[in-house]
């Protein structure tokens, strides 16, 4: 029976336990014992529930708020912190009979794209523990990955939650921003910022959004439950007819043989169903420092609040500066150092005009040029990443590399479109290769339906 419930999908388990195969509780205790064999090398949890919950396992990324949890964002400066409410999704899996079987890993503050930036721990990638599971949201995929939980949460801000999934070979679902409450969650980039399901399969995240969207009263940028639509009803509509826009052309160079093949063997399934063209995006190339210039804007702002007085541990100094200084050099990890620096930077009098006012207006253009790619297309086929996932030391020795790498996912955070990373080969070292697919903002339900007919065409093959 072990076997059996580790190896289920979400849906799988929950009719297990409508048959009476098997109870919430015993399939809690499954994936705890689990964790407790098999999380020493993987390293994706912080904190462990080790009480047995009457309730489906779900694991969530440490910068999510749940009641009698801490909530560290893995750095030393919020350790201590402990969450006095739930975040509204949490609510939400909790009245759906879910219960929260642990924190796990991120980088800090979600600054990073290999979990390395943690200050509290290393987490490793389950296909090969000399590599990483990729980030911010590591230990989200890496639960899943592990069977060490049947589904996690993790957060997206420019790929945190594709990016990892596909290094660790599960779905990974960004949500159009708004679909899913933000409140609850540590902020990061406030524009860019969504919540993201991992989980085994394409049905169990459209289950899963079905569970935690909607809201529209805690948080205002998200909307109400009833202006969304059921978020399972086509997933078996097939990919008939299927418009495709490809855009791969960034990085072609330094593009893995492995991930351009799987972009092919992706495009011939959309041949043989409807039609494919490579198009162009504006701007495209111009994305990447968008993104970094809002997000650090936006995490510089949104991490003042962390200063020794009103959140966080405290470092007394001589003076108000000094505990001010001491706490925040003390408290932050040399990643978060570096976009609160460029954060500050480009919001600083003399640069906002050249870099903070000019990158909104760029992002506008790519929001005009996606919308004009959707007028014609019903799906934007692309690569999560351009690499399988590095060894670990790589991405902080690589630093140039490192800031493209987000390139082709963080298009969907600057447009607020929806976007999922599914598994679909594997390279010559047997690690995970995913394929990302976009729809238009709102188009959850179709971005779901095209995506899990691609997921059973290869699922055979993973």
């Amino acid at each position: 029976m072990k076997d059996k419930i580790l190896n289920a999908t979400l849906l799988e388990l929950m009719q297990m336990v409508k048959n009476n195969e098997v109870t919430k509780k015993e399939i809690f205790k499954t994936y705890l014992e689990n964790i407790q064999e098999k999380d020493k090398e993987i390293g994706a949890y912080i904190s462990v529930e080790e009480n047995i919950q009457d309730g489906i396992p779900i694991a969530i990324k440490d910068n999510i708020n749940v009641v009698g949890t801490k909530t560290t964002c893995a750095s030393k400066i919020l350790e201590n912190y402990e969450s006095p409410y739930n975040a509204v999704l949490v609510d939400k899996l909790i009245d759906a009979g879910f219960a929260v079987n642990g924190k796990v890993n991120l980088d800090e503050f979600a600054f990073g794209s290999s979990t390395e930036y943690s200050a509290i721990k290393q987490t490793s990638n389950p296909h090969n523990l000399n590599h990483v599971p990729g980030g911010s949201s590591g230990g989200s995929a890496a639960s899943v990955a592990a069977n060490l939980a049947p589904c996690a949460i993790g957060t997206d801000t420019g790929g945190s939650v594709r990016q990892p999934a596909n290094y660790c070979g599960v779905v990974g679902l960004k949500p159009s921003y708004g679909t899913i409450s933000r409140y609850g969650i540590v902020s990061f980039g406030s524009s860019l910022d969504q919540a993201g399901i991992i989980t085994k399969n394409v049905e169990d995240a459209a289950y899963l959004l079905n569970v935690i969207s909607g809201d529209g009263i805690k948080d205002t940028t998200s909307l109400k439950k009833e202006e969304l639509p059921d978020f399972t009803a086509k997933l078996n509509d097939g990919i008939k007819g299927i418009k495709v826009a490809v855009i791969d052309q960034f990085l072609q160079e330094e593009m893995q043989e492995e991930v351009r093949q799987a972009i092919d063997k992706t495009i011939s399934i959309f041949k043989e169903n409807g039609t494919v063209d490579r198009v162009n995006v504006g701007f495209g190339k111009e994305a990447i420092s968008v993104y970094h210039i809002l997000s650090s804007a936006e995490a510089s702002s949104n991490l003042s609040r962390i200063d020794g007085i009103r959140y966080g541990k405290r470092i007394e100094g001589d003076t108000l500066e000094d505990l001010y200084v001491k706490t925040r050099t003390e408290g932050f990890g040399r990643e978060s150092k570096r976009r609160i620096m460029l954060g500050t930077y480009v919001l600083s009098a003399g640069y906002y005009d050249a870099y903070y006012k000019k990158a909104l207006k760029v992002r506008q253009l790519i929001i005009k040029e996606i919308n004009k790619i959707f007028e014609e297309y019903d799906v934007i086929l692309m690569p999560v990443t351009i690499k399988t996932a590095p060894k670990k030391g790589y991405v902080e020795a690589n630093q140039e590399e490192t800031f493209y790498s987000d390139l082709y996912t963080c298009l969907a955070n600057i447009t607020g479109i929806c976007s999922i990373s599914v598994p679909v080969s594997k390279d010559n070292n047997n690690m995970p290769i995913g394929i990302q697919l976009l729809c238009n903002r709102y188009e959850d339900d179709k971005l779901l339906q095209i995506s899990n007919a691609i997921f059973k065409k290869f699922n055979k093959d993973i």
